[in-house]
């Protein structure tokens, strides 16, 4: 059988990739002890994915060099009088904004890894959900009826209110980062967090780690109520909790680090709940047992979701 070296490359970063993955999670558990803990295979992986995406930032720096160059703006993505020509290419833009070429890569890396499994997770902790609940289903089905089976255009989209509590939801109660955390790069006092009652003002040196935890802030029974162990899309309907959340509820983190991604992401996830609720009248589990979770660098099922489709 002839082997395609194409495809034979491709395996190999995704398997790179997948290790590579695996092993960031490891060496972020380990904390501090992390300076004793040696894994040449992960090293070697994490080597192949950045060569990987080091073509694209040369071909990104070619670009702009060239643009340079050139006084038609073309379609490298280019901004004259402050409007934007032709379509935009996310590397192109990092390569106009900055000659370190290894800021480009580990901004690229960055977008790889958030992008390789999350809404992937998303979709899949959701629907585990609604196959769990059939009402909720039904629900939707009435909400998309207006569209007569036709595809959404965004705009419709963004009117679907319940698909969008749906997707909120399972954010919430599955939130596909479960955990995070950022550096100070600076010596830093915050408002709040310091003292016996956490109301008085916290220190932070710079270099400090500081870690927070998605799941245990989605599921506080003070912010979200009794329920809160519960997949109820509704509690969204009125926009109340919205409000009151502030930073209680944090899918795509927030500030000036919040995820780049999140209306892509949104948009994908809610397109592919609609073609679904579209084509299906119901969804039938698979998975007799509970919900059981699988928590990485992604939260998802730890069984997957197994689902009967019905027409």
């Amino acid at each position: 059988m002839a082997v395609n070296h194409e495809e034979q490359g491709q395996v190999s970063f995704a398997e790179a990739f997948q290790y590579a993955q695996k092993a960031v999670l490891v060496r972020g558990t380990l904390g501090r002890l992390n300076a004793l803990y040696r894994d040449r295979k992960a090293d070697e992986c994490n080597r192949r994915c950045r060569d990987f995406v080091r073509v694209f930032v040369d071909e990104a720096v070619r670009a702009v060099e060239m643009r340079k160059t050139d006084d038609s703006p073309g379609d490298v993505g280019w901004v004259e009088a402050g409007k934007p020509k032709g379509k935009r290419i996310f590397s192109h833009e990092l390569a106009a904004r900055t000659s370190d070429q290894e800021r480009i890569l580990d901004e690229l890396m960055a977008v790889l890894l958030a992008g390789r499994d999350t809404t992937a997770s998303l979709l899949r902790n959701l629907f585990f959900m609604l196959a769990k609940n059939p009402a909720i289903w039904a629900r939707l089905r009435r909400e998309v009826e207006g569209l007569q089976g036709r595809p959404p255009s965004y705009e419709e989209l963004q009117g679907l209110k319940f698909v969008e509590c749906c997707i909120k939801e399972s954010l919430r109660l599955h939130p596909v980062v479960p955990r995070n955390q950022r550096e100070a790069i600076r010596d830093t006092v915050l408002p709040l967090g310091g003292g016996d009652d956490g109301l008085s003002p916290a220190f932070v040196p710079k270099g400090t780690l500081v870690s927070y935890n998605l799941y245990a802030m989605h599921r506080r029974a003070d912010l979200y109520g009794d329920d809160v162990d519960d997949f109820r899309p509704e509690r969204w309907e009125d926009g109340k909790l919205q409000l009151r959340l502030r930073w209680g509820y944090l899918p795509f983190n927030g500030g000036p680090r919040i995820c780049i991604g999140q209306r892509y992401a949104l948009t994908e996830a809610s397109y592919v709940l609609v073609r679904m609720v579209q084509q299906f009248r119901g969804l039938e589990s698979r998975d007799p047992g509970p919900w059981e979770e699988s928590r990485g660098l992604t939260l998802c099922s730890r069984t997957g979701t197994r689902v009967g489709l019905l027409r």
